[in-house]
């Protein structure tokens, strides 16, 4: 069954069991599944909010975008120093930036950390909010991100454990496997770079 956001929980538990009754559903579990469009999703860009007016703002979405990342400290030590003073800190020059993407109610639900420089064109970091998977997100977040870069074959790096989350972007995007560091931030864990070699910050 399909239902929009004006039904009420309720409502919709209700029609459920017109459906599905109660027995059925205790025997078999029962599965819901969000879905929204992402036709007129706007990525945003946090340069955008460098004025005086708009500082609440930036402040706003820059810890949302942390809190949102924050697991990554255990991947990658000391993230949390490198975001606030190199990634966030670098925005203010042309050679970084962060794009994000909010949904209606304004929350950050994805977002991707780049590097311009000269010699290292870079997607730093991409995520998207689980909840918000399998929706185009992480395909409009990586367009917008070669684009700003000015290249469709950035440097992007990742431990192994994480290589098929990104298998099907991998094959969109025909990226080619150039090197693999052992122990590049975390002891005995495998760092897969993809289009380039790593230089290490």
């Amino acid at each position: 069954m399909l239902a929009d956001k004006t039904i009420t929980k309720e409502n919709l538990m209700k029609v459920l069991e017109n459906i599905y009754p109660l027995e059925i559903q205790k025997q078999s579990g029962v599965v819901g599944i969000r879905i929204e469009t992402i036709e007129n999703t706007v990525v945003d860009n946090i340069k955008n909010y460098f004025s005086e007016e708009l500082r609440g703002q930036y402040f706003q979405i820059t810890n949302e975008i942390y809190e949102m990342s924050k697991f990554l400290n255990d991947i990658y030590p000391g993230y949390e120093k490198w975001f606030y003073e190199k990634q966030l800190e670098g925005c203010n020059t042309d050679l970084r930036t962060i794009l994000f993407v909010k949904n209606e109610e304004g929350r950050v639900i994805g977002f991707t950390c780049l590097k311009k420089y000269e010699n290292e064109k870079k997607i730093s970091t991409i995520l998207v909010d689980e909840e918000y998977r399998k929706q185009g997100l992480g395909t409009l977040l990586f367009e917008e991100s070669m684009k700003f870069l000015g290249n469709s074959k950035p440097l992007i790096t990742f431990p192994e454990d994480r290589a098929e989350m990104f298998k099907s972007f991998i094959k969109k995007y025909e990226w080619k496997l150039t090197d693999v560091i052992e122990d590049a931030y975390k002891p005995g864990v495998k760092e897969f770079c993809y289009n380039g070699k790593l230089i290490k910050e």
